[in-house]
């Protein structure tokens, strides 16, 4: 079998964030990032890729949102995420 024609290798990853703090023991967060692959050489070859033409990359978008908190004199400490 033959391999793929050609790959599309243009992507970008970064991590954009925030935070605010509402006071000495607590702080909020948001989180934004993205990941990038690009194919492989065994992406190539496989039998999937002699069907598909042009490789196409692999990308995640991510987000999270979150908080910090810590309480009676800094004992207990209580962080909380979503993704």
């Amino acid at each position: 079998f033959s391999g793929a024609e050609r790959a599309d290798r243009k992507g970008v990853s970064g991590k954009l964030g925030a935070e605010y703090q509402f006071s000495r023991d607590q702080m909020f967060y948001v989180i934004y990032s993205r990941g990038y692959k690009g194919p492989s050489l065994n992406d190539f070859y496989s039998e999937k890729a002699a069907n598909m033409g042009t490789i196409a990359p692999e990308t995640s978008d991510n987000y999270e949102i979150g908080s910090k908190s810590q309480f009676f004199n800094r004992q207990l400490t209580l962080n909380a995420d979503l993704f």
